[in-house]
Parts: structure tokens; sequence; C-alpha cells
């Protein structure tokens, strides 16, 4: 493992770097200050989290599954999501995770009609869940490995969680949308996927949300392109209702198409296709390896992962998502305390002061200068 933490330290500094040359540059650099919106954080005062004005407007949607949540879900609360002020988790069962609930979101009103639950051998694990709860839910394999599996997922069929989840996709976009209808952005990622929720932040503010637009890693499934859902994918508030119209004009159909294919994500990307909203390639900025698997000599729609800042990894495990939040908090804590500081209204006194004094001082997000 010490080469894994060498190299993904390496790989996360040649990223960051590209913050701090952007600000050189005069371009747009993070905004940082003490906002705790979740009560297990506001415990915690040495976390830094970055803020922007589109933090509010953002819906970050976790899909899981019974047969991983408890085992890989937890360390979201600890990490990342502790920075989010809006997100939900989307599964199987309804159940809580330490204090959070977690959503079914297969059955009820958008999910899957009954008539499909009852007939495809696909739900004989939800029939299950729904009998008898988690009871020998431990029985199915969990993928904890270091950096994830070396077959990849797409390869893992024969996992009866893995069958199940990928009648979620499309669900998952309805129950998103009724959690939060206002929202700007819905960003859905897996139990297995780090967030870098600052880099999204900067990324996503480079777009107009009143456009539908439906962001993510390509893949293509025969003459399909969609955004693969490993990697993690975003959609704004116009694209979200697009497909929502889209499926419930032609609902059993969409269903048909779910059942004869091996993937959700292939079948959102479908209806997205269908409702004319064309994938924004996001590459590298959504990875599809973890950081000690990836390839910096990848190239696709010519790019490599140089000079991108990095918005996920997939494919990490519970501790790998550890040591990158840990490395990103350790970064945020070196370019900010303490610093030179300025906010947006310029007829305000600057201050000289770490990130606390001035998340008490000042009414605006402060801007972390080098």
């Amino acid at each position: 493992m010490p080469h894994r933490t060498f190299l993904c330290r390496l790989i996360f500094c040649a990223i960051f770097s590209v913050s701090i040359i952007n600000v050189f540059n005069g371009a747009s650099s993070p905004s940082f200050f003490l906002h705790y919106s979740k009560p297990a954080a506001a415990l915690q005062h040495h976390v830094v989290c970055p803020q922007s004005e589109l933090a509010d407007d953002v819906l970050v949607v976790l899909r899981t599954g019974a047969t991983e949540s408890r085992q890989k879900v937890p360390v979201h609360f600890q990490t990342t999501l502790r920075c989010v002020p809006h997100f939900i988790i989307l599964s199987d069962l309804d159940e809580e995770i330490e204090g959070h609930a977690v959503h079914d979101v297969l059955g009820g009103h958008g999910g899957v009609t009954e008539k499909k639950r009852n007939e495809h051998d696909d739900f004989k694990l939800y029939h299950q869940l729904q009998k008898h709860g988690r009871q020998n839910v431990d029985s199915q394999r969990v993928i904890m490995a270091e950096s994830g599996s070396s077959k990849g997922d797409y390869l893992n069929t024969g996992n009866e969680g893995w069958k199940l989840d990928k009648w979620k996709f499309l669900p998952m976009i309805d129950r998103s949308y009724q959690e939060m209808p206002n929202a700007k952005w819905y960003v859905f990622i897996e139990a297995d996927t780090f967030l870098g929720w600052n880099n999204l932040l900067e990324y996503l503010a480079n777009f107009d949300p009143s456009k539908p637009y439906y962001i993510g890693k390509h893949l293509y499934i025969n003459d399909i392109e969609f955004g693969y859902g490993g990697a993690g994918f975003v959609l704004s508030n116009p694209a979200m209702r697009k497909v929502i119209e889209q499926r419930s004009m032609r609902f059993r159909d969409y269903e048909d198409f779910t059942a004869t294919h091996w993937v959700g994500d292939c079948a959102l990307g479908k209806v997205l296709e269908d409702a004319k909203v064309p994938l924004h390639r996001a590459f590298p900025h959504f990875q599809g390896d973890s950081p000690a698997t990836l390839d910096p000599a990848t190239s696709k729609i010519d790019r490599t992962a140089w000079c991108f800042p990095v918005i996920t990894y997939h494919h990490v495990s519970p501790a790998e998502i550890s040591d990158l939040w840990r490395f990103e908090q350790e970064w945020y804590k070196k370019v900010c305390v303490p610093r030179p500081w300025y906010t947006r209204d310029l007829k305000r006194t600057n201050y000289k002061a770490d990130c606390a004094t001035l998340a008490r001082h000042l009414t605006s997000p402060p801007r972390c200068l080098p």
C-alpha cells in the first residue's frame, strides 16, 4: 500500500497545482470558509469546507444497495458529505445508517411497476429484502478490495445486488427531483465513488443551469452513448424534467428496454437521447478509475489526465476515500492558513487571518490567495 498512497498523493499534487496556476493567471480561485452543513461536521472544528454560490443549488444523490450499504456508505458521512448541504441516499431498502435515512427507490410512485417487479428474475433479492429486511444479506459478496475490482463492475454480473442495481437509474431521477425540485444541478454518484466537492462546484460554474445538460464520462453500448454511472454524472434541472416527461410518455417501453440491457446507465442514456439531450463528455474530470489504477497516458477525446482537475474517482474502497479526504483537507489548510484574504466587496478591509477567524468576521465567503 505505501506505493499506492504515494501515487495517490503524487496525482493529487499535480491536480491541485492547477488551481494554484489558475490563481496566478487571474482565473477563478476556490472559495473557502467554515460552513458546517451537518451537525456531525459542526463538532469537528478542523474541517475546512470549500463553498461557492452554487452549493445550496446542488443535490448530491448517492446510489447504493442493501448488499453493500453498511460497508460502503458510512465513510461518505465522515468525509465529503460533511460539506454537502443537500444529499439523498437511494437504495433498494428503506433503512437508517448512522442517523441518515436511506430510501428504497424501486417501489412506490415513480419506481418500477409492480407487474415488472413480480415477473422479472432480477427482483428476487428485492422481494427477500422487503419480506425479511437485512436477514441473509451479508451472504452477498461485497467487493471491498483496495482500488476496487480488477475485473471491473461491468463483469460482476453474477451478483444479485448488481442485477437489481440497473433498475434504479430511471426511478432515481423522479425521486431526486421530488426531493429537491428547485435544485439547479443533480449529481449522481455510487458508494465506491470519491467526489471532489470543490472541483465539482468550480466546474459547474462554467455551465448555464437553465439549459438541459447531461454531463459525464462517455461510454457506448451498441449505438447508445451514456454517462458512466460509476464515474458519476450530472443533470441540470431542465434535463431532469425532460427525462421525467419522456419516461412518463413511454413508461413500459423503457422498463422493457432496461430488462433487455445489462446496465441502467445505458437505459438512462437512451431516455436522454430520445429527449434530445446529448451527453457533454467530461473526461478526464469524471474518472472511471481510482488513483492507483489510473493510467495518466490514457487519451480520450484528445485529452489525457494531465492538467484537468479531477471531480470523481471510481472503484475506491472506504479506506481510500478516507485517505483522499484527509489529503484534500491537509491541502486546503496549507493553502488557507494563514494567507492574505479579500472579499467580493472591495470596500471592505482586507484581513490576515485563518479560516476560522474569517468565518466569524466575514459575511461573504472569502477567497484564498497564494
